[in-house]
């Protein structure tokens, strides 16, 4: 298959707008038939069932791979046109391809449907575009330049948790209702600014944070549902719990499907969460004192242990106080601490071998959870929530000049540092002053 109009900007456009809607048509499929899944599960059972179902969870994988190549291969011909656009201007020219450099001699002739350039590597009981040259090329946008995803559904969604998936190049947003904190909402954004993916969750209370390792997805929140009042709403227990989550179903999942976690544990906190290197870090939100870390061994391929099993945490550090949210390197914790909505949020780096508290930036007030990408930390706030939009606007005196207030405005996009630049600039506090 070979373009015959050459690099024109308005046909490679029309290519990109076009490959982006068959890939919302493959998730719709792949919706579809989660949802058909669901209900023959009630009605069949035994050892035919999950051979199908084993089957069908290899086809919804291949689903999602399939759907994600479509948006690359569309981001990269709208790219194309872009930089076309912003060129010399020469029109025509030979048979382009977005995603190929236009060398003098190259054959750039599209592959066709079946040509190994367009095959992706699947298999089964593993998350899409997983491991090495099948990882999702990361896009160059300025994170900067994405907004917050609040749904603009008339429900009062408060920002809280900020995840990552290096294999997707996507964001995983945990968000919970503040007028029902028992709902919950997981936001899936591109980081290439494609489509948003909502996907409805329950049965904790005021979820708070979560971090993604493969294709697995751990979300925290407090307490436990053990049953409905007359009113219809949840009844809780105490506690907090991590819950964990299949990034590919949450992908496949249904517009107005609820997602149930595969399991769920109590562990010591669930204010915020990361993962690294096979392993789970809470961290604990202490108002005006300082916090705590706790760490976590996960089991094969990222399971929990079987809820009602003893799970101890296997280290432990402290922590700034107002934490919100929290990521590691391996060699430093990264927390976002928050001042209320009246003054800038902290970015504060803790060494993990001293526990040193090192000041690295302000961020916007009521900043949130935190991921690493690339070499970027990447940050969301709750300021633009509707809760606390207006909070952070009336924050502004109208009697104190601005050079000494300093005053602060909601926050609907994300914030970014560079990581280098973080670790160079930050100073060590040892813990005074949080």
């Amino acid at each position: 298959m070979s373009v015959s109009h050459g690099n024109d900007p308005e046909i490679l456009d029309g290519i990109g707008d076009a490959l982006h809607v068959e890939a919302d048509r493959v998730e719709g499929i792949a919706g579809t038939g989660a949802c058909g899944m669901a209900v023959l599960v009630e009605s069949w059972a035994g050892p035919d069932l999950e051979g199908f179902d084993a089957d069908w969870r290899g086809a919804q994988q291949q689903l999602a791979a399939v759907a994600q190549l479509l948006r690359v291969v569309g981001s990269r011909a709208k790219g194309q046109a872009q930089q076309q656009r912003e060129g010399s201007g020469e029109g025509g020219g030979g048979r382009g391809v977005p995603w190929l450099p236009r060398t003098s001699g190259a054959d750039n002739t599209l592959p066709s449907p079946g040509d190994p350039a367009l095959v992706v590597p699947i298999e089964y009981d593993t998350p899409p575009d997983s491991g090495g040259s099948d990882r999702v090329p990361h896009s160059d946008k300025d994170q900067e330049d994405l907004e917050i995803p609040i749904p603009d559904d008339g429900t009062p969604w408060t920002p809280q948790g900020l995840g990552y998936s290096d294999e997707l190049d996507a964001y995983v947003h945990s968000m919970y209702n503040k007028d029902n904190p028992q709902e919950g909402l997981l936001a899936i954004q591109p980081a290439d600014g494609g489509p948003v993916k909502y996907v409805r969750i329950e049965g904790n209370d005021h979820y708070g944070g979560v971090t993604v390792d493969g294709d697995n997805v751990y979300v925290t929140g407090n307490g436990e549902r053990v049953g409905t009042d007359e009113d219809g709403k949840p009844q809780l227990e105490g506690g907090s719990y991590v819950e964990h989550y299949s990034l590919s179903d949450l992908q496949a999942a249904s517009p107005d499907e609820t997602v149930d976690p595969i399991s769920r544990h109590e562990v010591t906190t669930g204010s915020t969460i990361a993962s690294h290197d096979g392993k789970l870090y809470v961290g604990k939100y202490r108002n005006g004192e300082e916090g705590d870390i706790y760490e976590y061994e996960l089991g094969d391929d990222g399971r929990l242990p079987s809820e009602g099993t003893s799970w101890e945490s296997s280290n432990h550090w402290r922590a700034p106080g107002n934490m919100q949210g929290l990521v590691t390197d391996g060699e430093h914790f990264y927390v976002t601490q928050s001042h209320g909505p009246d003054d800038p949020s902290t970015l504060i780096r803790v060494d993990r071998g001293t526990q040193n508290f090192e000041h690295a930036g302000s961020l916007s007030p009521l900043s949130q959870g935190v991921v690493i990408r690339d070499d970027e930390l990447v940050i969301t706030s709750e300021s633009g929530a509707d809760p606390y939009r207006q909070d952070v606007i009336d924050s502004d005196s109208p009697w104190k000049p601005n050079l000494i207030e300093k005053p602060v405005e909601p926050e609907d996009h994300l914030q970014t540092k560079n990581l280098t630049q973080t670790n160079t600039a930050a100073d060590v506090w040892r813990g005074i002053g949080f």
